[in-house]
């Protein structure tokens, strides 16, 4: 039987850097672009076939063929061609060496992508046979089609283990407490042995679990079993694949957490380019010819944003608590912009009350980035670049914008605003290039810091993996 499934995208709104380190945590917003698997298989003889498609790029199929024989060490998997896909093979491997088939199957999963995860110069737009489903074609290899850093692997690794999982695992469920450890932890596993390296994790986990405040586990974990695999007959690294990903607490964190009602997530393309690596093997030089005072910075960078969580929270609480007088609140947003906000104080010790929560979560922005400027004062990495931090301040006086940030480890793929979600039209209007028209009041901004931005149709999402309906995908397939 087919079935399809979902994972989102991803945005570290709090955290850059700090989530590397188990003793941080960090605030991961999923987004609602996503990466979809739709699954088929049959039985089959001689030798096992897992063929994975996106047929919305030139080239966009890799098959791989392994056989049940206790003599490899372990499964070794082929692609039919020689083509070069690192997260798909890297996933076919440790999923098949985890659950170790007894059967020969012929499976296909088909992946689809939203539009968010690439550009889409040259592209054409499919749709499913009911309207429900819109993809974009593109004319190139998905290797030669530039990204926009939502995390467009780890969806895919998560949505993969995530399909496999359901073809191998005999009444899986893709949201039950286990299921979900099942797909976080294998992803985990393959996403790093696809990168070759042990990353922080976040994405995958996102993916996983949806919007969360994250901490990740300790990478001991995922190198002790990589390191160790090629010495492993094939029944001794699928038991101990299984130890890993079932027996093994691996203490990260994946507690849930979502903007309040009202309030959105603004993310903007900048079309720029960062090399995270050498950002991050920078800030990492830094900690360690600075120890103490990295420590400090990173202890007061941490404060501020768990203050951001908290003071989220806190105006989820009163939503829940108090809905009218919320209501009011999040309306008169669309009135005021940063500075008008941060000045209500002065205003009445009443009105100021009513807007303390949102104060809390302008003072926390502004705390995040200037200990992300400082990190890229002392380190020399690009984290909030001169050009990012112009843009911000500009976007600081568009009345709806709470604050925002260069997301994950900054640079200059994108900015992320927090906002309030009556305003985006307008702000959306008001940011326009320098070349646009508009009626609004734009004195106080320099529109031409807006030419590079592109803004992207993205909304949270509180859920990570889904099982969809696979009617809105005929058509397509």
């Amino acid at each position: 039987m087919s079935r399809v499934f979902s994972a989102p995208s991803k945005a570290l709104l709090a955290g850059g850097y700090l989530v590397l380190d188990p003793a941080y945590s960090s605030f991961v917003t999923a987004l609602s672009a996503r990466m979809y698997a739709v699954t088929s298989v049959e039985e089959a003889n001689e030798a096992s076939v897992i063929r994975v498609e996106s047929p919305q790029f030139e080239s966009g199929s890799w098959e791989y063929s392994f056989r049940i024989d206790d003599s490899q060490i372990p499964l070794v998997i082929t692609e039919k061609n020689s083509k070069r896909n690192p997260f798909a093979e890297a996933t076919v491997h440790t999923l098949v060496n985890y659950v170790k088939p007894t059967q020969n199957y012929r499976i296909k999963v088909t992946i689809f992508s939203d539009s968010e995860y690439h550009t889409q110069d040259g592209t054409r737009l499919e749709s499913s046979t009911n309207g429900s489903k819109k993809f974009h074609w593109h004319t190139k290899p998905i290797d030669q089609v530039p990204k926009t850093g939502l995390g467009s692997s780890a969806g895919l690794v998560t949505v993969l283990t995530t399909a496999l999982l359901s073809i191998y695992v005999p009444n899986f469920k893709c949201n039950d407490e286990r299921s979900l450890l099942q797909i976080h932890n294998v992803a985990q596993i393959a996403h790093c042995i696809a990168q070759k390296k042990v990353g922080s994790g976040f994405d995958v986990a996102a993916a996983t679990y949806g919007s969360i405040v994250y901490r990740r586990f300790e990478p001991a974990i995922i190198t002790q079993l990589v390191s160790e695999s090629h010495l492993l007959s094939l029944e001794d690294y699928h038991r101990e694949l299984r130890k890993v990903v079932l027996d093994t607490d691996w203490h990260f964190v994946t507690e849930k957490c979502s903007l309040p009602k009202g309030i959105r997530i603004l993310m903007g393309d900048v079309a720029g380019g960062s090399e995270t690596p050498k950002m991050v093997s920078q800030v990492l030089a830094w900690r360690s010819q600075k120890p103490e005072y990295s420590h400090e910075v990173w202890t007061s960078l941490n404060t501020a944003n768990m203050a951001l969580v908290d003071s989220l929270q806190n105006l989820k609480l009163l939503s829940e608590s108090d809905p009218h007088a919320y209501s009011e609140l999040i309306s008169a947003l669309q009135t005021y912009n940063v500075a008008q906000i941060k000045n209500l104080a002065s205003f009445s010790v009443d009105y100021a009350a009513r807007f303390e929560l949102i104060i809390n979560i302008v003072h926390s922005i502004e705390n995040i980035r200037h200990w992300m400027r400082v990190m890229t004062r002392e380190s020399g990495a690009s984290i909030e670049p001169s050009e990012q931090t112009i843009l911000l301040n500009n976007c600081n006086t568009v009345k709806g914008v709470l604050g925002g940030v260069v997301p994950g480890a900054g640079g200059y793929d994108a900015i992320c605003l927090i906002v309030a979600a009556s305003s985006i039209s307008s702000i959306i209007e008001s940011t326009k290039g320098s070349g646009e028209s508009s009626n609004l009041d734009l004195s106080s901004i320099n529109k031409h810091q807006f030419d590079r931005v592109s803004w992207l149709d993205l909304t949270e999402q509180q859920d990570g993996v889904l099982e969809e309906n696979l009617e809105d995908f005929k058509g397509l397939l």
